[in-house]
């Protein structure tokens, strides 16, 4: 069988590393089709074998491409198939169909590896980084949300309006004050809450404005709450409960946009940090000294990479092969669960951690697991296949960005104080974390009571954010 990668066929080192892999994928499929029980167990070794040599190829793939110092590297279709999801199409009969996906435009910056891989690049290598091989930029990603935050705006001042009309106000409310106030006092009011740098780093007189902005909008989005209250509990009320959860979802959503613009800020001037940081690291070092370094980066992540399975007691082997995994994720449905929970878990972005490094990139990795948080270079690990669900591994990749951001122990003096919790190891108590965690941001957030009443009166109390939208 010739080499699929066809732009690479003259090159050696690849080719012997791909002889390698497939010999080992013949030799496999030969034992997995025997009757033999010992043929079962020699073939699960190989499979382990395979494993090991993906990741060879993988970086022989790179380092190939790296030889030439491209001012960007490029991946085609066949190489993203096996990097961004372990499928090489000469040897398994179905691939996804998510080759051509584009990173989604969300809070975070979402990467298949290949785009990690380019990123990586261009940082030790100190060339021009212009986002990921297939989304848009952070600037382009600013400019999209800018366009859905006026639209959003527009959206709920009508249908407040509209509410408020037809409701039982009192006539001396202003309703057109009000809403103007938060509508003007939304920047203010995000900048304030979430600790923003243009706020810590803001004068005095500054402060002054940005805190009577904080005020206003605080108390125009009770009065606003509280209208809504007296007119959804009214005798004769308009208002139904689906138009009710519309309202605050549409409130929600602006109010997670205008967040979410205030990071990107943060994000240019860390990304302008973490470049100067790379320079001053490896401007004076060669070439060959730099790919080392870079294979390097690639071992740490490879061990991530397996913890995510091993976490799940899962096959750490990233390949993808049919009848092993579930259907495996998109970036997009990655996008919608994490920025999702994440609006449940706002004070996540809070954390000491962001405001140092910024947010974390969400990496789709191959293989299957439960997701993780990798601290060595502040990014989120997503498995794109599980045994269990994808819900549960995007909530244990932000469960532990919380138990190993906590470095003031908030939440793990609170959580080892649990009666069931208080003779645990390190290791046992921080994987009950993360099942608890799973459980309150996928289950509880959303009204069902499924926690041991201990468990979550402590959680109630660590994470209390969801409290403030329960207004009936």
């Amino acid at each position: 069988m010739s080499c699929p990668f066809t732009r690479w066929e003259n090159n050696q080192e690849l080719l012997q590393v791909y002889n390698a892999f497939l010999d080992l994928w013949r030799e496999y499929t030969k034992r997995a089709a025997s009757d033999d029980t010992s043929d079962h167990i020699e073939a699960r070794k190989l499979w382990q074998k395979i494993g090991d040599v993906y990741w060879q190829l993988v970086w022989s793939l790179v380092s190939a491409q790296i030889e030439e110092e491209p001012e960007q590297l490029f991946f085609d279709e066949v190489e993203r198939a096996f990097i961004d999801y372990g499928i090489l199409p000469d040897l398994f009969e179905e691939s996804p169909s998510f080759s051509e996906e584009e990173a989604p435009v969300g809070l975070f910056q979402y990467f298949h590896m290949t785009d990690y891989f380019n990123e990586l690049y261009s940082l030790v290598f100190q060339k021009d980084y212009a986002g990921p091989l297939k989304g848009p930029s952070l600037e382009e990603r600013q400019g999209q949300m800018e366009h859905q935050l006026e639209s959003l705006k527009k959206r709920l001042h009508l249908l407040l309006q509209v509410i408020f009309d037809m409701g039982l106000s009192s006539p001396e409310l202003n309703i057109t004050s009000l809403l103007s106030s938060l509508e003007k006092n939304l920047e203010l009011y995000t900048e304030v809450h979430y600790r923003t740098r243009k706020y810590r780093e803001s004068s005095d007189d500054e402060r002054q404005v940005m805190a009577s902005g904080h005020y206003a909008y605080n108390e125009a989005e009770k009065m606003m709450l509280r209208l809504l209250k007296d007119t959804y509990t009214a005798s004769d009320s308009p208002l139904s409960e689906e138009e009710l959860s519309r309202v605050l979802h549409l409130h929600q959503q602006t109010q997670y946009i205008a967040m979410s613009l205030c990071y990107f800020e943060m994000e240019k001037e860390k990304w302008r940090q973490k470049k100067e940081r790379f320079q001053e690291k490896y401007e004076k070092e060669t070439p060959p000294f730099l790919k080392r370094e870079i294979r390097n980066i690639l071992a740490v992540k490879q061990e991530y990479i397996s913890l995510t399975a091993k976490s799940a007691r899962l096959d750490k082997t990233p390949l993808l092969s049919r009848g092993r995994h579930m259907q495996p994720l998109s970036l997009k449905q990655i996008a919608s669960q994490i920025e999702g929970m994440v609006s449940r878990d706002l004070d996540l972005l809070r954390v000491s951690r962001i405001r140092m490094y910024g947010l974390p990139t969400v990496i789709m990795v191959p293989g299957q697991g439960y997701g993780t948080y990798d601290w060595s270079d502040n990014t989120f690990l997503i498995p794109l296949a599980s045994a269990h669900s994808h819900e549960k591994n995007v909530a244990y990749a932000l469960g532990t960005f919380r138990w190993d951001s906590d470095e003031d122990r908030a939440i793990k003096n609170s959580y080892e104080l649990i009666k069931e919790n208080r003779k645990k190891s390190v290791i046992s108590l921080s994987q009950s974390f993360y099942k608890d965690y799973y459980t309150w941001i996928v289950k509880e957030c959303k009204g069902y009571r499924v926690l041991p009443r201990e468990t979550h009166k402590v959680f109630k109390q660590i994470f209390p954010t969801v409290e403030k939208w329960k207004i009936c």
